[in-house]
Protein backbone atom coordinates (compact mmCIF):
# COMPACT_ATOMS: atom_id res chain seq x y z
CA UNK A 1 0.00 0.00 0.00
CA UNK A 2 1.15 3.54 -0.72
CA UNK A 3 3.45 5.18 1.83
CA UNK A 4 2.46 8.62 0.56
CA UNK A 5 -1.27 7.85 0.83
CA UNK A 6 -0.82 6.54 4.36
CA UNK A 7 1.09 9.64 5.43
CA UNK A 8 -1.31 12.00 3.68
CA UNK A 9 -4.46 10.47 5.15
CA UNK A 10 -3.21 9.51 8.62
CA UNK A 11 -5.45 11.01 11.30
CA UNK A 12 -4.42 12.69 14.57
CA UNK A 13 -0.83 13.38 13.59
CA UNK A 14 1.39 15.18 16.08
CA UNK A 15 3.18 18.34 14.98
CA UNK A 16 6.40 16.36 14.53
CA UNK A 17 4.62 13.67 12.51
CA UNK A 18 3.04 16.36 10.34
CA UNK A 19 6.46 17.91 9.66
CA UNK A 20 8.00 14.57 8.65
CA UNK A 21 4.97 13.56 6.56
CA UNK A 22 4.93 16.90 4.74
CA UNK A 23 8.62 16.60 3.86
CA UNK A 24 8.31 13.01 2.59
CA UNK A 25 5.22 13.81 0.51
CA UNK A 26 6.74 16.95 -1.02
CA UNK A 27 10.30 15.60 -1.48
CA UNK A 28 10.00 11.82 -2.00
CA UNK A 29 12.97 11.54 -4.40
CA UNK A 30 15.23 13.30 -1.93
CA UNK A 31 14.05 11.05 0.91
CA UNK A 32 15.32 8.02 -1.00
CA UNK A 33 18.86 9.44 -0.75
CA UNK A 34 18.69 10.22 2.98
CA UNK A 35 19.31 8.02 5.99
CA UNK A 36 17.16 8.49 9.10
CA UNK A 37 19.62 10.93 10.70
CA UNK A 38 19.75 13.10 7.58
CA UNK A 39 15.96 13.09 7.20
CA UNK A 40 15.61 14.00 10.87
CA UNK A 41 17.90 16.98 10.33
CA UNK A 42 15.81 18.16 7.38
CA UNK A 43 12.65 17.92 9.52
CA UNK A 44 14.19 19.39 12.69
CA UNK A 45 13.45 16.26 14.66
CA UNK A 46 15.13 13.02 15.78
CA UNK A 47 15.82 9.69 14.03
CA UNK A 48 13.63 7.96 16.62
CA UNK A 49 10.69 10.12 15.48
CA UNK A 50 11.26 8.91 11.92
CA UNK A 51 11.19 5.29 13.08
CA UNK A 52 8.04 5.84 15.17
CA UNK A 53 6.20 7.40 12.25
CA UNK A 54 7.24 4.51 9.99
CA UNK A 55 5.83 2.02 12.48
CA UNK A 56 2.66 4.04 12.95
CA UNK A 57 1.79 3.56 9.28
CA UNK A 58 2.32 -0.18 9.57
CA UNK A 59 5.95 -0.56 8.47
CA UNK A 60 8.83 -2.20 10.29
CA UNK A 61 10.96 0.94 10.19
CA UNK A 62 12.56 3.59 7.99
CA UNK A 63 14.41 1.13 5.67
CA UNK A 64 11.09 -0.51 4.70
CA UNK A 65 9.55 2.95 4.19
CA UNK A 66 12.28 3.80 1.66
CA UNK A 67 11.90 0.49 -0.17
CA UNK A 68 8.14 0.87 -0.55
CA UNK A 69 8.45 4.56 -1.41
CA UNK A 70 10.91 3.80 -4.23
CA UNK A 71 8.56 1.19 -5.69
CA UNK A 72 5.50 3.42 -5.62
CA UNK A 73 7.33 6.42 -7.10
CA UNK A 74 8.22 4.22 -10.08
CA UNK A 75 4.57 3.22 -10.39
CA UNK A 76 3.37 6.84 -10.07
CA UNK A 77 5.78 7.89 -12.80
CA UNK A 78 4.60 5.13 -15.13
CA UNK A 79 0.96 6.12 -14.57
CA UNK A 80 1.64 9.89 -14.48
CA UNK A 81 -0.20 9.95 -11.21
CA UNK A 82 0.06 12.67 -8.52
CA UNK A 83 -1.07 11.02 -5.33
CA UNK A 84 -0.59 14.12 -3.17
CA UNK A 85 -2.63 16.45 -5.37
CA UNK A 86 -5.89 16.99 -3.46
CA UNK A 87 -7.38 19.67 -5.72
CA UNK A 88 -8.81 21.46 -2.69
CA UNK A 89 -11.92 23.58 -3.30
CA UNK A 90 -11.55 27.29 -2.62
CA UNK A 91 -13.96 30.16 -2.05
CA UNK A 92 -12.89 31.66 -5.38
CA UNK A 93 -13.92 28.64 -7.44
CA UNK A 94 -16.51 29.12 -10.15
CA UNK A 95 -19.25 26.59 -10.83
CA UNK A 96 -17.14 25.15 -13.64
CA UNK A 97 -14.15 24.90 -11.28
CA UNK A 98 -16.19 23.01 -8.67
CA UNK A 99 -17.57 20.60 -11.27
CA UNK A 100 -14.11 19.92 -12.71
CA UNK A 101 -12.43 19.53 -9.32
CA UNK A 102 -15.04 17.21 -7.83
CA UNK A 103 -15.03 14.97 -10.90
CA UNK A 104 -11.22 14.88 -10.79
CA UNK A 105 -11.23 14.10 -7.05
CA UNK A 106 -13.62 11.18 -7.58
CA UNK A 107 -11.54 9.85 -10.46
CA UNK A 108 -8.35 10.16 -8.39
CA UNK A 109 -9.99 8.35 -5.47
CA UNK A 110 -10.88 5.44 -7.74
CA UNK A 111 -7.34 5.35 -9.15
CA UNK A 112 -5.92 5.31 -5.63
CA UNK A 113 -8.34 2.61 -4.53
CA UNK A 114 -7.19 0.53 -7.52
CA UNK A 115 -3.66 0.66 -6.09
CA UNK A 116 -4.91 -0.69 -2.76
CA UNK A 117 -6.86 -3.65 -4.14
CA UNK A 118 -4.88 -6.89 -4.02
CA UNK A 119 -6.15 -9.44 -6.55
CA UNK A 120 -4.94 -12.25 -4.27
CA UNK A 121 -7.20 -11.03 -1.46
CA UNK A 122 -10.12 -10.55 -3.84
CA UNK A 123 -9.77 -14.17 -5.02
CA UNK A 124 -9.65 -15.43 -1.42
CA UNK A 125 -12.76 -13.43 -0.51
CA UNK A 126 -14.58 -14.74 -3.58
CA UNK A 127 -13.74 -18.33 -2.59
CA UNK A 128 -15.10 -17.71 0.92
CA UNK A 129 -18.31 -16.30 -0.55
CA UNK A 130 -18.69 -19.30 -2.85
CA UNK A 131 -18.40 -21.70 0.10
CA UNK A 132 -20.57 -19.67 2.47
CA UNK A 133 -23.96 -21.04 3.47
CA UNK A 134 -25.01 -17.56 4.50
CA UNK A 135 -23.77 -14.03 3.87
CA UNK A 136 -24.48 -11.30 6.41
CA UNK A 137 -23.90 -7.59 5.86
CA UNK A 138 -23.42 -4.99 8.58
CA UNK A 139 -22.73 -1.29 8.10
CA UNK A 140 -22.90 2.02 9.89
CA UNK A 141 -25.92 4.19 9.24
CA UNK A 142 -24.25 6.62 6.85
CA UNK A 143 -23.70 3.94 4.19
CA UNK A 144 -26.78 1.74 4.62
CA UNK A 145 -27.67 2.17 0.93
CA UNK A 146 -24.26 0.71 0.04
CA UNK A 147 -25.04 -2.35 2.17
CA UNK A 148 -28.45 -2.67 0.50
CA UNK A 149 -26.78 -2.57 -2.92
CA UNK A 150 -24.45 -5.37 -1.85
CA UNK A 151 -27.35 -7.46 -0.55
CA UNK A 152 -29.20 -7.09 -3.87
CA UNK A 153 -26.15 -8.18 -5.84
CA UNK A 154 -25.53 -11.34 -3.81
CA UNK A 155 -29.22 -12.26 -3.90
CA UNK A 156 -29.03 -11.95 -7.68
CA UNK A 157 -26.16 -14.43 -7.61
CA UNK A 158 -28.30 -16.89 -5.67
CA UNK A 159 -26.62 -16.50 -2.28
CA UNK A 160 -28.67 -16.39 0.92
CA UNK A 161 -27.89 -12.86 2.10
CA UNK A 162 -29.09 -10.80 5.05
CA UNK A 163 -28.50 -7.10 5.67
CA UNK A 164 -28.86 -5.96 9.27
CA UNK A 165 -29.31 -2.15 9.61
CA UNK A 166 -27.24 -0.28 12.17
CA UNK A 167 -28.48 -0.69 15.74
CA UNK A 168 -29.06 -3.20 18.51
CA UNK A 169 -30.26 -5.96 16.20
CA UNK A 170 -26.82 -6.18 14.60
CA UNK A 171 -25.31 -7.69 17.73
CA UNK A 172 -28.31 -10.00 18.15
CA UNK A 173 -27.85 -11.24 14.58
CA UNK A 174 -24.11 -11.72 15.10
CA UNK A 175 -24.93 -14.00 18.05
CA UNK A 176 -26.35 -16.52 15.57
CA UNK A 177 -23.34 -16.58 13.25
CA UNK A 178 -21.59 -19.90 12.65
CA UNK A 179 -18.40 -21.16 10.99
CA UNK A 180 -20.37 -21.29 7.74
CA UNK A 181 -21.18 -17.56 7.91
CA UNK A 182 -19.29 -14.94 5.91
CA UNK A 183 -19.94 -11.43 7.18
CA UNK A 184 -19.18 -8.10 5.52
CA UNK A 185 -18.77 -5.22 7.96
CA UNK A 186 -18.53 -1.76 6.38
CA UNK A 187 -17.47 1.48 8.02
CA UNK A 188 -15.04 4.00 6.57
CA UNK A 189 -13.50 5.12 9.87
CA UNK A 190 -13.90 1.72 11.55
CA UNK A 191 -14.19 3.18 15.05
CA UNK A 192 -17.86 2.71 15.98
CA UNK A 193 -18.07 0.67 19.18
CA UNK A 194 -21.29 -1.03 18.04
CA UNK A 195 -19.64 -2.43 14.90
CA UNK A 196 -16.47 -3.36 16.76
CA UNK A 197 -18.63 -5.40 19.16
CA UNK A 198 -20.32 -7.05 16.15
CA UNK A 199 -16.92 -8.01 14.69
CA UNK A 200 -15.83 -9.45 18.03
CA UNK A 201 -18.99 -11.55 18.34
CA UNK A 202 -18.72 -12.78 14.76
CA UNK A 203 -15.12 -13.90 15.31
CA UNK A 204 -16.06 -15.59 18.61
CA UNK A 205 -18.66 -17.63 16.72
CA UNK A 206 -16.19 -18.68 14.07
CA UNK A 207 -17.56 -16.55 11.22
CA UNK A 208 -15.25 -15.18 8.53
CA UNK A 209 -15.25 -11.38 8.79
CA UNK A 210 -14.50 -9.22 5.75
CA UNK A 211 -14.03 -5.61 6.77
CA UNK A 212 -14.40 -2.81 4.24
CA UNK A 213 -12.80 0.29 5.71
CA UNK A 214 -10.19 2.99 5.20
CA UNK A 215 -6.57 2.24 4.38
CA UNK A 216 -5.22 3.16 7.83
CA UNK A 217 -5.57 0.43 10.43
CA UNK A 218 -8.35 0.97 12.97
CA UNK A 219 -9.99 -1.08 15.75
CA UNK A 220 -12.42 -2.77 13.35
CA UNK A 221 -9.79 -3.80 10.84
CA UNK A 222 -7.80 -5.54 13.56
CA UNK A 223 -10.67 -8.05 13.86
CA UNK A 224 -10.90 -8.83 10.15
CA UNK A 225 -10.28 -12.18 8.53
CA UNK A 226 -9.70 -10.15 5.37
CA UNK A 227 -9.59 -6.38 5.00
CA UNK A 228 -10.69 -4.63 1.80
CA UNK A 229 -9.34 -1.08 2.05
CA UNK A 230 -10.99 1.89 0.35
CA UNK A 231 -9.59 5.36 0.01
CA UNK A 232 -11.21 8.74 -0.58
CA UNK A 233 -9.99 12.27 -1.05
CA UNK A 234 -11.52 14.75 1.33
CA UNK A 235 -11.98 18.48 0.79
CA UNK A 236 -13.02 21.37 2.96
CA UNK A 237 -16.72 20.68 2.28
CA UNK A 238 -16.59 16.97 1.49
CA UNK A 239 -15.68 14.55 4.25
CA UNK A 240 -15.05 10.81 4.04
CA UNK A 241 -18.63 9.95 5.05
CA UNK A 242 -19.83 11.70 1.89
CA UNK A 243 -17.09 10.39 -0.38
CA UNK A 244 -16.59 6.78 0.77
CA UNK A 245 -19.76 5.29 -0.82
CA UNK A 246 -18.42 5.73 -4.36
CA UNK A 247 -15.25 3.78 -3.56
CA UNK A 248 -17.21 1.11 -1.68
CA UNK A 249 -19.80 0.68 -4.43
CA UNK A 250 -17.00 0.26 -6.96
CA UNK A 251 -15.32 -2.40 -4.82
CA UNK A 252 -18.63 -4.23 -4.39
CA UNK A 253 -19.11 -4.15 -8.16
CA UNK A 254 -15.65 -5.69 -8.62
CA UNK A 255 -16.47 -8.52 -6.19
CA UNK A 256 -19.81 -9.11 -7.91
CA UNK A 257 -18.33 -9.40 -11.39
CA UNK A 258 -15.34 -11.51 -10.33
CA UNK A 259 -17.73 -13.93 -8.58
CA UNK A 260 -20.13 -14.03 -11.55
CA UNK A 261 -17.25 -14.66 -13.94
CA UNK A 262 -15.88 -17.48 -11.78
CA UNK A 263 -19.08 -19.28 -10.80
CA UNK A 264 -22.05 -18.13 -12.89
CA UNK A 265 -20.91 -18.57 -16.49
Amino acid sequence: MSVIMRLRDMKAKTQTESQISKFIIEHPDEVLRLNSTELAERCYTSPSSIVRLSKRIGLSGYPELKIKLAAELKLFEEQRFKVHDNRELSSNDSTDDIIAKLLAINIDSLHESEMLIESRVVRQVIELLHQAERIEIYSDQAINFVAEDMQTKWLQLGKLTTYVPFGKNQLLQANHATKQTVAFVMSYYGDKQELIAVCQKLRENGAKVIVMTQMMYNPMSQLATYRLPVLVKETKYRNATMAAPLAMLTLIDILYHVYAHAYCE
